[in-house]
């Protein structure tokens, strides 16, 4: 017997063919790409007056770099995790293991520690890892047809969450203060916890990845991946645009950096 479709539905067929069954997936996708980017933006946004009230410009920069270094090590340690665990046990770990160490600079913070630096490379390694760490994990629930219908919209989720997670990070910068922020983003993302598993149940079994869950990557060292990179064209212009982009991105945020603390040190801002 034909499924009717839902009113939800037949509204996510104005933007991308939708089948039944798959809306309430996609409401569940998009509600677990929407928290992660919440979470992610209010974070970020703590960051910049931790670490330009702590740290130099030119300490900014460089932890950039430190950060890179830091994913490089922690590769090895994430493919790991990934041939030893399911892929709904591995989210869960990461949610909690990152809402755990925003807990720990909440209490560092409160105490009055000066977490500027460190939680400036925290950042940056979580917008990295749990934003890909999604894709995975979506890429791994859908097949090759139905991810290709159904991301645009589940994309449009974490846009959402995107303007939302700014919103709320002004809010509680303007009401609260950076340790309320800290509290507030570590729930967001331990709230997340669970909704893999939920996410994956809720794909019917015509969208699903049948075989996805047999792959399972082959050990490699350290620089595994660089040398993957360096064996193909392809990636490689994407490694150059990727660092140029980077570059850009830097210096200006180096440059926003320097001018806001030389208005801080001028004696028009002091007076």
């Amino acid at each position: 017997m034909t499924q009717t479709l839902s009113l939800f539905e037949r509204t996510l067929n104005l933007f991308t063919r939708v089948r039944a069954g798959e809306g309430r997936t996609v409401a569940v996708f998009a509600l677990y790409a929407g928290l992660i980017i919440i979470s992610y933006y209010i974070f970020k946004t703590l960051r910049e007056p931790l670490v330009i009230a702590s740290a130099s410009a030119d300490a900014k920069a460089y932890s950039t770099a430190l950060a890179a270094l830091v994913l490089l090590l922690f590769m090895p340690v994430y493919s790991s995790l990934f041939r030893a665990v399911s892929r709904e046990k591995l989210v869960m770990i990461l949610a909690l293991a990152f809402a755990a160490m925003g807990l720990v600079f909440a209490a560092c913070y409160q105490v009055g520690m000066n977490i500027g630096y460190a939680y400036y490379v925290w950042v940056s390694i979580y917008g990295v890892v749990m934003v890909a760490q999604f894709w995975v994990f979506a890429n791994g629930s859908f097949n090759v047809k139905s991810g290709k219908r159904l991301f645009p919209v589940i994309l449009m989720g974490a846009s959402v969450g995107g303007l939302v997670g700014a919103q709320i990070a002004s809010w509680v910068l303007s009401y609260s203060g950076v340790f309320s922020g800290l509290l507030v983003a570590s729930l967001v993302i331990a709230s997340t916890a669970a909704l893999p598993y939920f996410a994956r149940n809720s794909v019917p079994e015509e969208s699903r990845c049948i075989d996805c869950h047999l792959y399972q990557p082959k050990a490699s060292g350290l620089l595994g991946g660089i040398s993957v990179v360096f064996n193909s064209k392809l990636l490689l212009l994407i490694a150059g645009y990727a660092l140029i982009l980077n570059i850009i991105n830097s210096s200006g945020e180096y440059i926003f950096a320097q001018a806001l603390l030389d208005h801080v040190d001028s004696p028009a801002a002091s007076g």
